[in-house]
């Protein structure tokens, strides 16, 4: 019985590190990321190669792969979020916003929350 309580575990910490490119989008749908870092080369999304985030997203934008960290709807959790990469080393992570996809400015993004 332990045994197959290990592996339940195991498989639960995979699920929580796995990679996620997500593809699907909702109808006017506002979000902000905090993008920790990008680079040439695909490295995986495991915490421990992210100083322990957990939840990194990566994706490929023409040659490069965007890292991001978090996602909401809600600026506030957007910063608290860019707050938790600073503290967790990220010093130049910066928060980033989408509207069905599509990258848009932090600003945009605000105002069309607001409206």
């Amino acid at each position: 019985r332990s045994v197959a309580g290990a592996i339940e575990v195991y498989i639960e910490n995979l699920k929580k590190n796995s990679v996620r490119e997500s593809t699907s989008v909702i109808e006017d749908e506002i979000v902000f990321k905090t993008q920790i870092a990008s680079s040439k080369s695909s490295i995986s999304t495991k915490s421990y190669n992210f100083k322990g985030l957990n939840g990194i997203q990566r994706v490929k934008v023409d040659s490069y792969f965007k890292y991001y960290f978090g996602m909401s709807s809600s600026y506030k959790v957007g910063k608290a979020s860019l707050k938790e990469a600073k503290k967790a080393g990220y010093k130049d992570a910066f928060l980033v916003a989408f509207k069905n996809g599509e990258r848009i400015s932090v600003k945009e993004a605000i105002k069309l929350l607001n409206d």
